[in-house]
């Protein structure tokens, strides 16, 4: 059986080829909710993090391809090397108030590199649960 994803959502067992279970959805669902708070993708550093100004990059909605607009030609291969972090959890954004102090303890609870230590769907749902505001 074959695992089907984008490696940038991806679990570290799915990225070293190791057994996979459910719980590897429950990392996507992690990062998923990272970028949902921080507005930016997993696993790939932001233009602000990148040497080049944000009037360089841009994103070809249809391939799905970074490229640098200033040259027209995707980035090679040795760029994303160096950038592209799969199967790791970002950093949080470093300017979230106490507010969001439950959905970061969500997405680090989720994000657990040893998928034996990561929560299943319905520890998911009883953290979720546990902590609504009524």
């Amino acid at each position: 059986q074959e695992y089907v994803g984008t490696e940038i959502w991806s679990a570290p067992e799915v990225l070293i080829d190791d057994i996979i279970s459910d719980k590897a959805d429950i990392f996507s669902f992690g990062l998923t909710l990272w970028e949902m708070l921080s507005l930016d993708h997993p696993n790939i550093p932001s233009v602000s993090d990148s040497s080049m100004d944000s009037s360089t990059w841009s994103q070809d909605s249809d391939a799905s391809i970074m490229e640098c607009t200033s040259t027209g030609t995707p980035i090679n291969d040795s760029v994303m090397e160096q950038s592209f972090t799969p199967g790791q959890k970002p950093k949080m954004p470093a300017d979230l108030g106490p507010e969001y102090d439950v959905i970061i303890q969500l997405i680090d609870f989720c994000t657990i590199e040893d998928c034996t230590e990561r929560p299943n769907a319905e520890q998911v749902l009883k953290f979720i649960q546990a902590n609504r505001k009524k």
